[in-house]
Protein backbone atom coordinates (compact mmCIF):
# COMPACT_ATOMS: atom_id res chain seq x y z
CA UNK A 1 0.00 0.00 0.00
CA UNK A 2 1.08 3.11 -0.62
CA UNK A 3 0.38 6.71 0.31
CA UNK A 4 -1.96 7.69 -2.45
CA UNK A 5 -3.83 4.24 -1.60
CA UNK A 6 -4.15 5.51 2.42
CA UNK A 7 -5.43 8.64 1.28
CA UNK A 8 -8.87 6.99 -0.59
CA UNK A 9 -8.85 4.99 2.43
CA UNK A 10 -9.61 7.89 4.86
CA UNK A 11 -11.02 9.84 2.01
CA UNK A 12 -8.81 13.24 2.68
CA UNK A 13 -6.17 15.27 0.72
CA UNK A 14 -2.56 14.80 1.36
CA UNK A 15 -2.54 18.64 2.44
CA UNK A 16 -5.49 18.34 5.15
CA UNK A 17 -3.43 18.96 8.81
CA UNK A 18 -2.59 15.97 11.07
CA UNK A 19 -5.39 16.42 13.05
CA UNK A 20 -7.75 15.65 10.64
CA UNK A 21 -6.14 12.20 9.64
CA UNK A 22 -6.51 11.50 13.46
CA UNK A 23 -10.11 12.39 13.84
CA UNK A 24 -10.90 10.75 10.66
CA UNK A 25 -9.10 7.51 11.88
CA UNK A 26 -11.10 7.43 15.30
CA UNK A 27 -14.54 7.69 13.15
CA UNK A 28 -13.43 4.55 11.10
CA UNK A 29 -12.46 2.34 14.33
CA UNK A 30 -16.22 3.72 16.01
CA UNK A 31 -17.50 1.64 12.70
CA UNK A 32 -15.08 -0.96 11.90
CA UNK A 33 -13.95 -2.11 15.28
CA UNK A 34 -14.42 -6.02 15.47
CA UNK A 35 -15.70 -5.84 19.12
CA UNK A 36 -18.38 -3.85 18.03
CA UNK A 37 -19.61 -6.93 16.35
CA UNK A 38 -19.02 -9.55 18.70
CA UNK A 39 -22.80 -11.28 18.25
CA UNK A 40 -21.80 -11.51 14.37
CA UNK A 41 -18.83 -13.63 13.46
CA UNK A 42 -19.07 -12.92 9.77
CA UNK A 43 -19.11 -9.14 10.33
CA UNK A 44 -16.52 -9.45 12.74
CA UNK A 45 -14.30 -11.61 10.05
CA UNK A 46 -14.84 -8.49 7.65
CA UNK A 47 -14.28 -5.84 10.78
CA UNK A 48 -11.23 -7.64 11.75
CA UNK A 49 -9.98 -7.64 7.92
CA UNK A 50 -11.14 -4.13 7.20
CA UNK A 51 -9.47 -2.87 10.56
CA UNK A 52 -6.17 -4.23 9.68
CA UNK A 53 -6.09 -2.22 6.37
CA UNK A 54 -7.24 0.81 8.30
CA UNK A 55 -4.44 0.91 10.91
CA UNK A 56 -1.91 -0.24 7.67
CA UNK A 57 -3.27 2.80 5.83
CA UNK A 58 -3.04 5.52 9.45
CA UNK A 59 0.86 3.50 9.57
CA UNK A 60 2.05 4.78 6.22
CA UNK A 61 0.20 8.49 6.88
CA UNK A 62 1.73 9.15 10.17
CA UNK A 63 4.96 8.38 8.38
CA UNK A 64 4.38 10.50 5.59
CA UNK A 65 3.49 12.97 7.62
CA UNK A 66 6.40 12.82 10.06
CA UNK A 67 8.71 12.86 6.62
CA UNK A 68 7.26 16.51 5.57
CA UNK A 69 7.26 19.86 7.71
CA UNK A 70 4.74 22.84 7.05
CA UNK A 71 6.15 26.16 5.78
CA UNK A 72 3.70 28.99 5.61
CA UNK A 73 4.72 31.27 2.54
CA UNK A 74 5.37 35.25 3.71
CA UNK A 75 3.69 36.26 0.49
CA UNK A 76 0.56 34.63 -0.01
CA UNK A 77 0.20 32.85 3.74
CA UNK A 78 -0.28 29.74 1.82
CA UNK A 79 0.30 26.53 3.97
CA UNK A 80 3.02 24.66 2.22
CA UNK A 81 4.11 20.40 2.85
CA UNK A 82 7.41 20.02 2.43
CA UNK A 83 10.24 16.88 2.64
CA UNK A 84 12.10 17.53 5.79
CA UNK A 85 15.22 17.19 4.20
CA UNK A 86 14.79 19.51 1.28
CA UNK A 87 16.80 22.98 1.52
CA UNK A 88 13.70 25.27 2.89
CA UNK A 89 16.04 28.11 1.93
CA UNK A 90 15.47 27.47 -2.17
CA UNK A 91 12.27 26.33 -2.04
CA UNK A 92 9.18 27.51 -3.90
CA UNK A 93 5.12 28.28 -2.95
CA UNK A 94 3.20 26.09 -4.93
CA UNK A 95 0.33 28.84 -4.64
CA UNK A 96 2.24 31.89 -5.72
CA UNK A 97 5.57 30.53 -6.34
CA UNK A 98 7.78 32.55 -4.69
CA UNK A 99 10.45 31.54 -2.54
CA UNK A 100 9.17 30.51 1.33
CA UNK A 101 11.73 32.05 3.37
CA UNK A 102 12.44 35.46 2.91
CA UNK A 103 16.45 36.24 1.96
CA UNK A 104 18.25 36.91 5.00
CA UNK A 105 19.46 40.64 5.58
CA UNK A 106 22.92 40.52 3.99
CA UNK A 107 25.35 41.29 6.48
CA UNK A 108 29.31 40.96 6.92
CA UNK A 109 30.93 37.47 6.40
CA UNK A 110 33.63 35.92 8.21
CA UNK A 111 35.99 33.99 5.76
CA UNK A 112 37.02 30.53 6.48
CA UNK A 113 40.39 30.40 8.17
CA UNK A 114 41.41 28.42 5.29
CA UNK A 115 42.04 30.65 2.28
CA UNK A 116 41.88 27.76 0.31
CA UNK A 117 38.59 27.03 1.05
CA UNK A 118 35.52 28.97 -0.57
CA UNK A 119 33.48 29.38 2.39
CA UNK A 120 32.35 31.70 5.11
CA UNK A 121 31.66 31.39 8.94
CA UNK A 122 28.01 30.72 9.53
CA UNK A 123 26.06 31.55 12.80
CA UNK A 124 27.23 28.03 14.31
CA UNK A 125 30.57 29.32 13.98
CA UNK A 126 31.69 26.73 11.35
CA UNK A 127 32.46 27.48 7.25
CA UNK A 128 29.12 26.98 5.62
CA UNK A 129 31.76 25.04 3.23
CA UNK A 130 33.97 22.50 4.76
CA UNK A 131 32.27 22.38 8.06
CA UNK A 132 35.51 23.64 10.05
CA UNK A 133 35.56 26.86 12.68
CA UNK A 134 38.28 29.15 12.09
CA UNK A 135 41.12 27.79 13.87
CA UNK A 136 40.88 24.24 12.33
CA UNK A 137 40.50 25.72 9.06
CA UNK A 138 44.31 27.46 9.36
CA UNK A 139 45.35 24.65 11.40
CA UNK A 140 44.74 22.85 7.47
CA UNK A 141 47.00 25.57 5.91
CA UNK A 142 50.83 24.20 5.46
CA UNK A 143 53.91 25.51 6.89
CA UNK A 144 55.82 26.09 3.60
CA UNK A 145 52.25 27.58 1.79
CA UNK A 146 53.18 30.50 -0.30
CA UNK A 147 49.60 32.21 0.01
CA UNK A 148 49.54 34.51 2.34
CA UNK A 149 46.97 33.86 5.84
CA UNK A 150 44.20 36.02 6.30
CA UNK A 151 44.49 38.52 9.07
CA UNK A 152 41.94 40.25 10.97
CA UNK A 153 41.42 43.37 9.75
CA UNK A 154 42.72 45.97 12.57
CA UNK A 155 39.45 47.85 14.56
CA UNK A 156 38.28 51.64 13.72
CA UNK A 157 40.47 52.67 17.20
CA UNK A 158 43.49 51.71 15.85
CA UNK A 159 43.75 52.65 12.04
CA UNK A 160 42.45 56.10 13.48
CA UNK A 161 45.59 56.33 15.49
CA UNK A 162 47.86 54.79 12.93
CA UNK A 163 46.72 57.77 10.82
CA UNK A 164 47.58 60.67 13.31
CA UNK A 165 50.96 59.17 14.17
CA UNK A 166 51.35 58.34 10.65
CA UNK A 167 50.59 61.88 10.15
CA UNK A 168 52.50 63.75 13.00
CA UNK A 169 55.62 61.96 11.52
CA UNK A 170 55.19 63.17 7.76
CA UNK A 171 54.90 66.89 8.85
CA UNK A 172 57.59 66.62 11.15
CA UNK A 173 59.67 65.26 8.21
CA UNK A 174 58.74 67.74 5.83
CA UNK A 175 59.40 71.05 8.42
CA UNK A 176 62.77 69.03 8.84
CA UNK A 177 63.62 69.49 5.04
CA UNK A 178 62.21 72.97 4.60
CA UNK A 179 64.38 74.73 7.21
CA UNK A 180 66.97 72.13 7.02
CA UNK A 181 69.24 74.47 4.84
CA UNK A 182 67.60 77.61 5.99
CA UNK A 183 68.93 76.82 9.15
CA UNK A 184 72.35 76.31 7.78
CA UNK A 185 72.88 79.08 5.87
CA UNK A 186 71.55 81.76 8.32
CA UNK A 187 74.65 80.49 11.05
CA UNK A 188 76.56 80.75 8.43
CA UNK A 189 75.47 84.64 6.98
CA UNK A 190 75.48 83.15 3.85
CA UNK A 191 72.19 83.56 0.81
CA UNK A 192 69.65 81.26 0.76
CA UNK A 193 69.87 79.82 -3.01
CA UNK A 194 67.42 78.93 -5.28
CA UNK A 195 67.43 75.61 -5.96
CA UNK A 196 65.00 73.60 -7.81
CA UNK A 197 65.40 69.91 -5.58
CA UNK A 198 63.38 67.05 -7.31
CA UNK A 199 61.41 64.91 -5.18
CA UNK A 200 62.86 61.57 -5.92
CA UNK A 201 66.61 62.73 -3.95
CA UNK A 202 64.50 63.48 -0.92
CA UNK A 203 62.37 60.36 -0.95
CA UNK A 204 63.10 57.81 -3.52
CA UNK A 205 60.42 55.87 -4.95
CA UNK A 206 59.95 52.51 -3.87
CA UNK A 207 59.73 49.52 -6.31
CA UNK A 208 57.00 47.26 -5.80
CA UNK A 209 57.75 43.26 -6.89
CA UNK A 210 55.30 42.53 -10.04
CA UNK A 211 52.04 40.73 -8.99
CA UNK A 212 50.40 38.30 -11.13
CA UNK A 213 47.92 39.90 -13.11
CA UNK A 214 44.23 38.07 -12.36
CA UNK A 215 42.00 38.24 -15.58
CA UNK A 216 38.89 40.93 -14.84
CA UNK A 217 35.60 38.47 -14.72
CA UNK A 218 32.40 39.94 -15.18
CA UNK A 219 30.22 38.06 -13.24
CA UNK A 220 32.59 39.84 -10.04
CA UNK A 221 31.63 43.14 -8.88
CA UNK A 222 33.60 46.12 -10.61
CA UNK A 223 35.71 48.31 -9.25
CA UNK A 224 33.74 51.07 -9.97
CA UNK A 225 31.21 52.69 -7.50
CA UNK A 226 28.31 54.82 -9.13
CA UNK A 227 27.63 58.17 -7.44
CA UNK A 228 25.35 58.22 -4.76
CA UNK A 229 22.97 60.42 -5.32
CA UNK A 230 19.16 62.20 -4.24
CA UNK A 231 15.82 59.86 -4.66
CA UNK A 232 15.11 63.34 -7.19
CA UNK A 233 17.88 62.96 -9.05
CA UNK A 234 16.33 59.07 -10.36
CA UNK A 235 12.79 60.72 -10.26
CA UNK A 236 13.90 63.04 -12.99
CA UNK A 237 15.06 60.07 -14.89
CA UNK A 238 11.84 58.60 -14.98
CA UNK A 239 9.58 61.95 -15.05
CA UNK A 240 11.63 62.24 -18.40
CA UNK A 241 8.62 63.41 -20.69
CA UNK A 242 10.27 61.75 -23.52
CA UNK A 243 10.01 58.22 -21.77
CA UNK A 244 7.41 56.49 -22.72
CA UNK A 245 4.85 54.22 -20.19
CA UNK A 246 6.43 50.86 -21.97
CA UNK A 247 9.75 51.84 -20.55
CA UNK A 248 8.79 52.15 -17.70
CA UNK A 249 7.51 49.23 -17.23
CA UNK A 250 10.17 47.45 -19.13
CA UNK A 251 12.70 49.23 -16.46
CA UNK A 252 10.37 47.67 -13.60
CA UNK A 253 10.15 44.18 -14.54
CA UNK A 254 14.09 43.89 -14.87
CA UNK A 255 14.67 45.10 -11.66
CA UNK A 256 12.20 42.55 -9.96
CA UNK A 257 13.65 39.86 -11.74
CA UNK A 258 17.06 40.92 -10.60
CA UNK A 259 15.68 40.19 -7.69
CA UNK A 260 14.41 44.10 -6.32
CA UNK A 261 11.06 44.31 -4.23
CA UNK A 262 9.59 46.57 -6.56
CA UNK A 263 5.93 45.20 -6.89
CA UNK A 264 3.89 44.85 -9.97
CA UNK A 265 5.27 46.48 -13.38
CA UNK A 266 2.24 49.10 -14.18
CA UNK A 267 4.14 51.98 -15.51
CA UNK A 268 3.62 53.77 -12.22
CA UNK A 269 6.64 55.99 -10.76
CA UNK A 270 5.99 55.40 -7.04
CA UNK A 271 8.48 55.96 -4.22
CA UNK A 272 9.53 51.95 -4.94
CA UNK A 273 10.56 52.38 -8.54
CA UNK A 274 12.92 55.06 -7.52
CA UNK A 275 14.41 53.53 -4.41
CA UNK A 276 14.91 50.48 -6.65
CA UNK A 277 16.68 51.92 -9.72
CA UNK A 278 18.94 53.52 -6.70
CA UNK A 279 19.64 50.40 -5.30
CA UNK A 280 20.43 48.84 -8.44
CA UNK A 281 22.92 51.62 -9.39
CA UNK A 282 25.04 51.10 -6.11
CA UNK A 283 25.08 47.43 -6.10
CA UNK A 284 26.09 47.20 -9.37
CA UNK A 285 28.14 50.51 -10.24
CA UNK A 286 25.70 51.74 -13.21
CA UNK A 287 25.90 55.64 -13.61
CA UNK A 288 22.85 57.06 -16.16
CA UNK A 289 23.62 58.51 -19.44
CA UNK A 290 21.94 60.99 -21.69
CA UNK A 291 20.70 57.64 -23.20
CA UNK A 292 18.59 56.57 -20.70
CA UNK A 293 16.78 53.64 -20.21
CA UNK A 294 19.03 52.35 -23.08
CA UNK A 295 21.98 52.60 -21.61
CA UNK A 296 20.39 50.55 -18.22
CA UNK A 297 19.01 47.82 -20.90
CA UNK A 298 22.33 47.41 -22.00
CA UNK A 299 24.24 47.52 -18.33
CA UNK A 300 21.43 45.24 -16.62
CA UNK A 301 21.18 42.38 -19.72
CA UNK A 302 23.81 40.29 -18.27
CA UNK A 303 22.41 39.81 -14.77
CA UNK A 304 18.76 40.06 -16.18
CA UNK A 305 19.83 36.60 -18.20
CA UNK A 306 21.49 35.79 -15.26
CA UNK A 307 18.51 36.25 -12.79
CA UNK A 308 15.91 34.64 -15.11
CA UNK A 309 17.56 31.18 -14.03
CA UNK A 310 19.33 32.15 -10.74
CA UNK A 311 16.80 33.66 -8.69
CA UNK A 312 19.78 34.13 -5.82
CA UNK A 313 21.59 36.03 -8.19
CA UNK A 314 21.58 39.26 -6.72
CA UNK A 315 22.67 37.83 -2.88
CA UNK A 316 25.54 35.71 -4.82
CA UNK A 317 26.82 38.71 -6.82
CA UNK A 318 27.21 40.83 -3.91
CA UNK A 319 28.79 38.71 -1.46
CA UNK A 320 32.46 37.09 -2.30
CA UNK A 321 31.71 33.13 -2.13
CA UNK A 322 31.72 32.89 -6.06
CA UNK A 323 35.35 34.54 -6.37
CA UNK A 324 36.49 32.21 -3.27
CA UNK A 325 34.96 29.27 -4.97
CA UNK A 326 36.75 29.89 -8.52
CA UNK A 327 39.81 30.54 -6.31
CA UNK A 328 40.17 27.61 -4.22
CA UNK A 329 39.69 25.33 -7.61
CA UNK A 330 42.51 22.79 -9.01
CA UNK A 331 44.58 24.07 -11.46
CA UNK A 332 43.43 22.26 -14.13
CA UNK A 333 39.77 23.55 -13.20
CA UNK A 334 40.51 27.04 -12.50
CA UNK A 335 42.56 27.55 -16.11
CA UNK A 336 39.90 26.17 -17.60
CA UNK A 337 37.14 29.09 -15.48
CA UNK A 338 39.72 31.60 -17.14
CA UNK A 339 39.55 30.75 -20.83
CA UNK A 340 36.00 31.89 -20.49
CA UNK A 341 33.81 34.15 -21.73
CA UNK A 342 32.25 35.48 -18.48
CA UNK A 343 30.57 37.98 -20.12
CA UNK A 344 28.32 35.51 -21.94
CA UNK A 345 24.95 34.65 -19.48
CA UNK A 346 25.00 31.36 -21.07
CA UNK A 347 28.83 30.21 -19.86
CA UNK A 348 28.15 32.04 -16.64
CA UNK A 349 24.95 30.40 -15.43
CA UNK A 350 26.60 26.98 -16.08
CA UNK A 351 29.33 27.83 -13.73
CA UNK A 352 26.88 29.70 -11.15
CA UNK A 353 25.07 25.91 -11.33
CA UNK A 354 28.14 24.31 -10.36
CA UNK A 355 29.20 26.12 -8.07
CA UNK A 356 25.70 26.24 -6.26
CA UNK A 357 25.61 22.23 -6.49
CA UNK A 358 29.13 21.97 -4.73
CA UNK A 359 28.05 24.22 -1.79
CA UNK A 360 24.48 23.12 -1.18
CA UNK A 361 24.59 19.61 -2.01
CA UNK A 362 21.29 18.70 -3.19
CA UNK A 363 19.49 15.64 -2.76
CA UNK A 364 18.56 13.64 -5.85
CA UNK A 365 14.51 14.72 -7.11
CA UNK A 366 11.83 12.26 -8.68
CA UNK A 367 12.57 11.96 -12.19
CA UNK A 368 9.63 13.92 -13.92
CA UNK A 369 7.80 12.56 -17.09
CA UNK A 370 8.63 12.56 -21.11
CA UNK A 371 7.53 15.86 -22.02
CA UNK A 372 7.75 19.45 -22.64
CA UNK A 373 9.56 21.83 -19.66
CA UNK A 374 9.10 25.23 -21.31
CA UNK A 375 8.39 26.74 -25.12
CA UNK A 376 8.77 29.87 -26.10
CA UNK A 377 5.89 30.26 -29.14
CA UNK A 378 2.36 29.88 -29.82
CA UNK A 379 1.69 28.72 -33.34
CA UNK A 380 3.35 25.56 -34.80
CA UNK A 381 3.29 23.89 -38.20
CA UNK A 382 6.15 21.61 -38.34
CA UNK A 383 6.95 17.65 -36.10
CA UNK A 384 9.92 16.89 -35.10
CA UNK A 385 10.67 13.34 -33.20
CA UNK A 386 13.38 12.69 -30.42
CA UNK A 387 13.99 9.07 -29.47
CA UNK A 388 16.36 7.45 -26.73
CA UNK A 389 17.78 4.66 -26.59
CA UNK A 390 17.38 2.01 -23.59
CA UNK A 391 19.78 2.90 -20.99
CA UNK A 392 20.62 4.32 -17.70
CA UNK A 393 20.76 7.92 -18.70
CA UNK A 394 17.82 10.18 -19.29
CA UNK A 395 18.18 13.24 -21.65
CA UNK A 396 16.97 17.31 -20.66
CA UNK A 397 17.16 18.94 -24.07
CA UNK A 398 17.12 22.01 -25.87
CA UNK A 399 16.47 23.66 -29.32
CA UNK A 400 17.84 26.91 -30.03
CA UNK A 401 16.91 29.00 -33.62
CA UNK A 402 19.77 29.48 -35.15
CA UNK A 403 18.72 32.37 -37.13
CA UNK A 404 17.42 34.57 -34.00
CA UNK A 405 19.90 32.11 -30.88
CA UNK A 406 17.03 32.21 -28.73
CA UNK A 407 15.73 28.80 -26.95
CA UNK A 408 12.40 28.05 -28.21
CA UNK A 409 11.61 24.96 -26.29
CA UNK A 410 12.93 22.79 -23.42
CA UNK A 411 12.06 19.17 -22.58
CA UNK A 412 13.07 15.98 -20.25
CA UNK A 413 13.21 12.75 -22.13
CA UNK A 414 13.58 9.40 -19.80
CA UNK A 415 15.40 6.91 -20.92
CA UNK A 416 13.93 4.47 -24.07
CA UNK A 417 11.62 7.02 -24.75
CA UNK A 418 10.33 9.41 -27.33
CA UNK A 419 9.25 12.72 -27.42
CA UNK A 420 7.22 14.41 -30.26
CA UNK A 421 6.54 18.10 -30.38
CA UNK A 422 5.30 20.73 -32.26
CA UNK A 423 7.44 23.74 -33.87
CA UNK A 424 7.53 26.20 -35.91
CA UNK A 425 9.36 26.12 -38.97
CA UNK A 426 13.22 26.94 -39.00
CA UNK A 427 16.62 26.07 -38.73
CA UNK A 428 17.18 24.72 -35.11
CA UNK A 429 20.31 23.40 -33.00
CA UNK A 430 20.05 20.69 -30.73
CA UNK A 431 21.12 20.26 -26.91
CA UNK A 432 21.48 18.05 -24.50
CA UNK A 433 22.24 17.37 -20.64
CA UNK A 434 22.24 13.68 -19.80
CA UNK A 435 22.62 11.79 -16.14
CA UNK A 436 21.42 9.46 -13.98
CA UNK A 437 20.32 11.60 -11.31
CA UNK A 438 17.94 14.38 -11.38
CA UNK A 439 18.24 17.20 -8.89
CA UNK A 440 15.00 19.78 -10.97
CA UNK A 441 16.06 22.56 -13.35
CA UNK A 442 18.36 24.69 -11.21
CA UNK A 443 21.10 22.02 -11.10
CA UNK A 444 19.81 19.27 -13.75
CA UNK A 445 21.86 16.41 -13.99
CA UNK A 446 25.17 17.44 -11.14
CA UNK A 447 28.20 17.75 -11.77
CA UNK A 448 28.35 14.12 -13.34
CA UNK A 449 26.21 14.74 -16.29
CA UNK A 450 27.71 14.70 -19.80
CA UNK A 451 26.74 17.40 -22.99
CA UNK A 452 26.66 17.35 -26.46
CA UNK A 453 24.56 18.17 -29.41
CA UNK A 454 23.56 17.13 -32.64
CA UNK A 455 26.29 17.12 -35.09
CA UNK A 456 23.52 18.55 -37.78
CA UNK A 457 21.25 21.63 -37.89
CA UNK A 458 17.36 20.07 -37.84
CA UNK A 459 15.88 22.01 -40.92
CA UNK A 460 11.67 22.04 -40.40
CA UNK A 461 10.82 23.33 -43.54
CA UNK A 462 7.76 23.70 -45.61
CA UNK A 463 8.37 22.23 -48.83
CA UNK A 464 8.52 19.98 -50.03
CA UNK A 465 6.65 17.61 -47.53
CA UNK A 466 4.42 20.02 -45.62
CA UNK A 467 3.07 16.93 -43.57
CA UNK A 468 6.36 14.57 -43.02
CA UNK A 469 7.74 14.13 -39.34
CA UNK A 470 11.73 14.92 -38.63
CA UNK A 471 13.11 12.27 -36.64
CA UNK A 472 15.94 12.61 -34.35
CA UNK A 473 17.70 9.21 -32.21
CA UNK A 474 19.87 10.53 -29.71
CA UNK A 475 21.46 6.49 -29.98
CA UNK A 476 24.83 5.47 -28.93
CA UNK A 477 26.34 3.73 -32.40
CA UNK A 478 28.26 0.85 -32.53
CA UNK A 479 31.90 0.58 -32.25
CA UNK A 480 32.22 2.86 -29.25
CA UNK A 481 31.19 6.00 -31.51
CA UNK A 482 28.47 8.75 -30.62
CA UNK A 483 26.06 9.55 -33.29
CA UNK A 484 26.07 13.36 -31.35
CA UNK A 485 28.81 15.76 -30.88
CA UNK A 486 30.17 16.13 -27.03
CA UNK A 487 30.55 19.99 -25.82
CA UNK A 488 31.37 21.46 -22.43
CA UNK A 489 29.28 21.98 -19.65
CA UNK A 490 29.40 25.80 -20.34
CA UNK A 491 28.56 25.69 -24.08
CA UNK A 492 24.95 24.25 -23.31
Amino acid sequence: MNIKQALQIFDLDAKSPPEAFKKRYHDLAAIWHPDLHANHPRLQTLASEKMKEINSAYEIICSDLNSHVVAICHSCGAENRKRIDLNMDYAACGTCGKQLRKPLPRTKRTPCGNHQCAGTIGSTGRCTYCGKTIAEGRSCIPANSDNPKRTRAPGPDATKRTWIAALLFSSLLLGFYIYRDKLHRLFENEPTPLVHRPAAADSPERILPPSPAEPKLFIFRSGSHAMIRDDSYYAALLNNPNLKKEAIIKVQQVLKAIGYEIGKPDGLISSKTISCLKRYCVDFGYRPEASFPDCFFKSSFFHYQMALDHRDWLEIYLTDDLANWIRARPDTQGKQISQLALDQPGIAIQLVRRYKFEKFKPIPAPLPETGIVRKRYSEADAYLKIKTHTENNDYYIKLINRDTDHEMLSAFIRSGSTLSVQLPYGVYELKYAAGRNWYGLEYLFGTSASYGKWPKPIVLAQAPRPAGVVSVELIPAHHGKLTTDIISEYDF
